[in-house]
Parts: structure tokens; C-alpha cells; sequence
């Protein structure tokens, strides 16, 4: 379960959603590789949303409808997900997918801004905003409490699942239990702000784990959630050669933990790892995914397009999302920990175009044109007193012509030839 990011994947791998710049959500289907939908919040431009979260649908959110219908109306649109949507101003919004609009609207009232989301249950929702913890009851459509966790902002926020406990980050992360408001641990962190924070269960462990990333580390560390130990040191480092933007995870039946990771400059690092104890040393990727297009100009002259998100479809294959907020391509890859680098080489999309640059410009056309002499150029400027003819031509009035006639003007010299 992972921690909001401003794009990411829906649970099923089905949806792909992401924030844009001029605060825009966009959201792509990854089966159909399609763009589906567009959503402009009507205060983007002075309260842009800041952040999503893919919240499950709930049956109690279908009010005023009788039990049988409700179950006919759930299996409509229970495979449908909502996104709730942070904003700078404290609100929260969660937008239907199957509806293709905004559902509701909840105020905070703090005008704070909503830097993070997360959900256990798709019911409770928790946010962090400032320096405090928003809680937000999705069923009831309501907001319920904050309370002050530090004297730093909150960056990420982690709900635990089947507990009542939450992980709040900063550069530093705390765990708490959410009925007291009292921390319960405390573990070392990054060296700058958190942005993500993801938990892990492997399946023959009853120890569960955390993985955390920061906006300027090149490092995504694992903690262990263990309540008997005091342990507040990583147990394990994962090194990649860039900034982690979103990551994914698989466990496998036998206990191994199956990462993704997708980094700034667009390249996905796939790590595999037992956590069974603590590692000395940063482990580094078992294989890596770029997609490249080819120029054909020479043989190296290739450009890298970027990775955008990636998630698992199977244990053997995985989804990427190439390319740009404009066209986004998704491709479902087969991978090995055989090969050490998975280099697609892919045709870089570009917008479809009818007529290029240059046959837009529209040129005039020249049929029956009339050009202006030296006794009609002044006509321009008395425009009132002209006529036009029905093919187009102006034509000069009477007492103008007779005026041109006129050898001798009282008070003006003779004109001359030129």
C-alpha cells in the first residue's frame, strides 16, 4: 500500500493518474493503453490540488437506495476506484472515475495545505498538512479531527493496514497510534524530506516492514515495524544512481520482496530481496528498464524517453508508462534478472498533424485586385465618402474626379509633373 504521490497506479494496475503542472489531473488506462479522462478543478489556478490518493469504492457512499439495489448498483461500480484529491487550501476531493466528476467536497476549514494521503480501508482517510494530521471520514463525508505531530511539515503519511496506527514523515519518521496520539516509535530517516513511504508483509513473516524515500537521497531504506525491538536504524538500503520518483511492490510466496522503482531521469531498477535481517551494504538493482528512440542518424544516436510509473502485472511481468504528460504509452514487459539492463528501443509518439507548419500559412488570393496610384492612395482616408461596387472595386465619387480635373486651386501653386 503505498503513500500519495502526485502520479501513480491504481491498486488493480488498471488506471494510471497523475497531477500535471497547470494543475490538471489526467488518468490513462494501462489495460487499453488509452487516455480516458481529464479533470480541471474550477480553483486550479489559485488552489491547484497538490496530491492524489486511489481510494477503493464503498457501498456506504450509495445513499437513499434499498439493500438489493444497492448490491446491483455496487457490482456496477465496484470495480470502478475514486481519487481523493488534496488541494492548497485544505479541501478534499474525491473524484468518481465511473462518474467522470467530483463526487464531494469536504472543507477542513485549516486552509492548510494537503501535502500527502493515505487509507487503510478506503473509509478513513488521513492527510498530512503543515505540521499536524488531518483525519477525513469518507463514508459520512466529513472531517473529523487534526492534531500537532512535530515541529516540521509533514511530507508523507502511511496508514497501517488492520491497525489503528499511522506513520507521519518529515526528514524523520514517526509511528503512532491514532486513538492516544502518542508515539509509539521512532526511526532515524533521511536526510532530507520524505516523499514516499510504502508497506511491506511478506507472506511466511509475521514481521512487517516499511520502505521510505526522500526527495534528495539516491537511497530507499527499510524499516523494520517490529514492536519488541528499539531498533531505529534501517535494516536495509536499496541504491539506485537517481531520485526515486514512485515505487511498486510484490511478495512472493517464498518470503522475497519484488520492488520497482522508477527515478527522475526515467530509468525503472527492479530489486529482489528477503528481508531476513539487517544487510551491511546498499543493494543494487538485479535488472533495469529504459526505453530509448532510435534517430537513425547513427548508431548511438539514440534519445532517452522517459518512464513515467511502473507497477507489477504478474510475478514475471511488468507495466510501464512512457513518454510525456501529452502522450503517454503503456506496454506490458516481460523481465529477467538474466539480463542486467532491458533496453526497449521504441518509436517516440508524437502528435498527430494533418498539415505541418508551413501549410498553415494562408495566402491571400490576388484574383481582381486593385492597386492603389497616387490620386486614389488618400481616398483611404476619407473611406466614408466612397462607394463599393458588388465585384469588390471602390469607386471614387463624381465631385472627386472633377476636383482632380482642376487645373487651378484657389491659394495652392501649380502642381508638377513628377
Amino acid at each position: 500500500m503505498a503513500v500519495t504521490m502526485a502520479a501513480e497506479f491504481s491498486e488493480d494496475g488498471k488506471y494510471f493518474a497523475k497531477l500535471t503542472a497547470d494543475g490538471k489531473l489526467k488518468i490513462w488506462n494501462a489495460i487499453t493503453n488509452s487516455f480516458e479522462q481529464e479533470f480541471t478543478p474550477d480553483f486550479h489556478l489559485t488552489t491547484p490540488c497538490t496530491c492524489l490518493y486511489f481510494v477503493n469504492s464503498n457501498s456506504s457512499r450509495i445513499k437513499g437506495v434499498s439493500p438489493k439495489k444497492k448490491k446491483r448498483k455496487l457490482s456496477e461500480t465496484s470495480s470502478e476506484p475514486s481519487i481523493a484529491l488534496g488541494t492548497t487550501n485544505g479541501l478534499l476531493l474525491l473524484y468518481s472515475l465511473s462518474k467522470a466528476s467530483v463526487e464531494f467536497t469536504i472543507d477542513s476549514a485549516t486552509s492548510q495545505t494537503i501535502n500527502c494521503l493515505s487509507s487503510a480501508d478506503g473509509s478513513i482517510l488521513y492527510s498530512g498538512a503543515d505540521q499536524n494530521v488531518l483525519v477525513w471520514n469518507i463514508e459520512s463525508q466529513k472531517f473529523l479531527s487534526k492534531w500537532k505531530v512535530g515541529n516540521e511539515t509533514v511530507s508523507a503519511i502511511l496508514a497501517i493496514p488492520d491497525s489503528k496506527k499511522i506513520l507521519t514523515a518529515a526528514k524523520g519518521i514517526k509511528l503512532w497510534d491514532v486513538q492516544t496520539k502518542q508515539v509509539l516509535h521512532t526511526f532515524t530517516g533521511h536526510s532530507s524530506e520524505v516523499t514516499c513511504l510504502h508497506y511491506i508483509l511478506p507472506s511466511d513473516s509475521s514481521s512487517a516492514y516499511i520502505v521510505s524515500g526522500s526527495k534528495g537521497d539516491r537511497l530507499l531504506n527499510c524499516w523494520s515495524l517490529n514492536e519488541t525491538t528499539s531498533e531505529r536504524n534501517a535494516l536495509a538500503s536499496f541504491l539506485m544512481e537517481d531520485v526515486v520518483q514512485s515505487v511498486a511492490l510484490r511478495t512472493t510466496s517464498e518470503g522475497t520482496t519484488n520492488m520497482l522503482t522508477t527515478v527522475r531521469s526515467g530509468v525503472v531498477h527492479l530489486f529482489q530481496h528477503t528481508l531476513n535481517g539487517k544487510c551491511k551494504k546498499p543493494l543494487k538493482p538485479k535488472t533495469s528498464i529504459q526505453v530509448v528512440s532510435d534517430t537513425g542518424q547513427s548508431k548511438d544516436a539514440v534519445i532517452p524517453i522517459r518512464i513515467l510509473g511502473a507497477t507489477f502485472v504478474d510475478s514475471e511481468t511488468v507495466c510501464i508508462g512512457y513518454g510525456s504528460e501529452i502522450i503517454l504509452q503503456f506496454e506490458n514487459i516481460e523481465i529477467t534478472t538474466s539480463k542486467k539492463l532491458h533496453c526497449l528501443v521504441r518509436k517516440e509518439q508524437r502528435l498527430n498533424s494533418s498539415q505541418d507548419a508551413s501549410s498553415k500559412t494562408v495566402t491571400p488570393s490576388l484574383n481582381n485586385a486593385h492597386y492603389l496610384t497616387s490620386q486614389t492612395s488618400a481616398v483611404g482616408a476619407e473611406a466614408a465618402s466612397t462607394k463599393r461596387k458588388a465585384d469588390g472595386r471602390t469607386e471614387i465619387p463624381m465631385e472627386k474626379r472633377l476636383e482632380n480635373l482642376t487645373l487651378k486651386v484657389d491659394g495652392a501653386k501649380a502642381p508638377k509633373a513628377e
